[in-house]
């Protein structure tokens, strides 16, 4: 884990879901951003796309956050998990004050939309 990754993740609140509960549904508004610390999520974009999570370190919701964007897929909790959570106003100050940090951001960002292509193709 190098540094960057050690002061977001320590930014985070921790909280746990229960299976069934829902982090976010497509069309709402990207308050929160949540990192899957232990568990599994299922995201579905309402039509027919459908990709399941489980037990992988990744954040949900950050690239709508900083496109400014309603969320694209609803986030489903499929068993009990633990996320980390962080506020918009939190994720925009790290960005603003921290290079390396905007960077970790920029390459998660790319690597899951390289993973996404892969899955989706």
């Amino acid at each position: 884990m190098n540094e960057a990754e050690k002061v977001i993740l320590s930014s985070g609140i921790q909280l746990s879901f229960k299976q069934g509960d829902y982090l976010y549904r497509k069309g709402q508004n990207p308050d929160y951003v949540f990192y899957i610390k232990d568990g599994s999520v299922e995201l579905k974009d309402g039509l027919k796309k459908t990709i399941v999570l489980k037990n992988k370190k990744y954040f949900l919701g950050l690239e709508e956050m900083l496109l400014d964007k309603d969320h694209l897929y609803s986030v489903k909790v499929l068993e009990h998990s633990i996320f980390l959570i962080f506020e918009k106003s939190l994720i925009d100050a790290l960005i603003y004050e921290h290079t390396d940090i905007r960077r970790y951001f920029m390459m998660s960002i790319c690597n899951q939309l390289e993973e996404s292509n892969t899955v989706f193709e």
